[in-house]
């Protein structure tokens, strides 16, 4: 009796340690399943911030009726905006130079610099996107990342309309499946202020480049986001914008004034990107409230201390653009000067404003600034 019961109590001990591996085993199989095809799904590298939403969600998971930027009241409302601007009737002519026939030797050294400078390209993107994907810049010695521009991913952006141009549309693809999926301009990742002249070239610019270059229309919806948001620094009592602008008190609703000291450049260098927001999207707000700029900077041009030219240094809070004592065509003031000709080319010379502050002020440069030094004739 106590023989069988032994044997009995054996049996159970082996049918029980089994009935235990078996499972062991399965818990084992199902978590490097799930793991394998959950990595597997996600077709983006690492650093990915953020949870990705189902299609169509967008916006970095922002609902467009609950961004932020589009429902909060204004304190100082803008009023109505002027009409939105159309396209003139003179064209600028074409600024390329026009070659003869191209020789075979030629063509081939073209071809092989054109390569050359995919392949640096291409290098630095892969390294982006291993290192720092969905992050500002890559730190290239260190590998790490670093937010300098807002956290919304300023080289993935800022690197849409190269990647169009170079031919490299799968990359370009899934960088704009990124933007569209994980992005969200409702708030920033490195730190409370941003520089307003830095989102506008990197972002609004970015994105609004890649959109022409490709129609798509994700991209055109992204840059209206950063539209909103920045019109919100607009909302001061006299309308400029605030170059140094606290995002998070901006949310708050809290009442701000544009900055007795900033540059030329980061009041100057907003007009092309959003008058051409109005021009995609109808909304003819974005142009109105950068408009309001050329036309001081008109007002104002002949009235200097050096007529034709502003001051580096220039109030924006009291809208005064002579109160410093140099002039340059330099940093902190060369893009306001830059974006005179690229309105009169995106508005086909459509206003002729555009055309007298390029010219008075490019004639002070050559009469104050600029020296043409004689070389000796070969």
């Amino acid at each position: 009796m106590r023989e069988r019961e032994s044997r009995w109590l054996a049996i159970n001990k082996r049918r029980f340690w089994a009935s235990l591996f078996s499972i062991a085993v399965c818990i084992v199989l199902i978590v490097t399943l799930s793991w394998h095809f959950t990595r597997k799904s996600h077709t983006q590298p690492n650093h990915q911030k953020g949870s990705t939403p189902g299609p169509g969600s967008g916006s970095g998971g922002q609902k467009n009726d609950d961004f932020i930027w589009r429902t909060l009241k204004w304190n100082y409302p803008l009023g109505t905006p002027r009409p939105l601007p159309t396209q003139g009737t003179k064209p600028l002519p074409a600024v390329q130079f026009k070659f003869s026939g191209e020789s075979d030797d030629d063509k081939n050294t073209r071809l092989i610099r054109q390569d050359a400078v995919k392949k640096a390209f291409q290098r630095c993107w892969t390294s982006y996107r291993a290192q720092a994907w969905l992050h500002d810049e890559l730190k290239p010695v260190s590998g790490g990342y670093k937010e300098a521009f807002g956290g919304w991913a300023a080289t993935l952006v800022d690197s849409l309309d190269t990647m169009w141009i170079m031919g490299m549309h799968d990359e370009f693809n899934v960088a704009v499946d990124a933007v569209d999926r994980n992005i969200s301009f409702a708030t920033s990742t490195s730190g409370d202020v941003i520089n307003l002249f830095e989102t506008n070239i990197r972002y609004l610019g970015g994105l609004l480049a890649g959109y022409d270059l490709s129609g798509d229309e994700r991209l055109k919806s992204k840059a209206t986001d950063v539209g909103d948001m920045m019109l919100k620094a607009f909302d001061t009592p006299n309308h400029m914008p605030v170059g140094r602008w606290n995002i998070k008190d901006a949310a708050a609703n809290k009442n701000q004034t544009a900055m007795t000291a900033t540059n030329l450049a980061e009041i100057g260098t907003l007009v092309l990107e959003f008058t051409r927001l109005s021009l995609i999207t109808g909304d003819g707000r974005y142009h109105d409230v950068t408009q309001r700029i050329s036309d001081l900077l008109y007002a104002s041009q002949m009235e200097t201390k050096l007529p034709g030219l502003w001051s580096i240094s220039v109030d924006a809070s009291n809208a005064r653009f002579d109160i410093g004592a140099s002039y340059s065509l330099g940093g902190a003031s060369d893009s306001a000067y830059e974006y005179f000709p690229k309105m009169m080319a995106l508005l086909d010379n459509l206003d002729p404003a555009y055309e007298r502050l390029y010219t008075s002020s490019m004639t002070a440069a050559q009469e104050h600034i600029l020296i043409i030094q004689p070389t000796p004739r070969r």
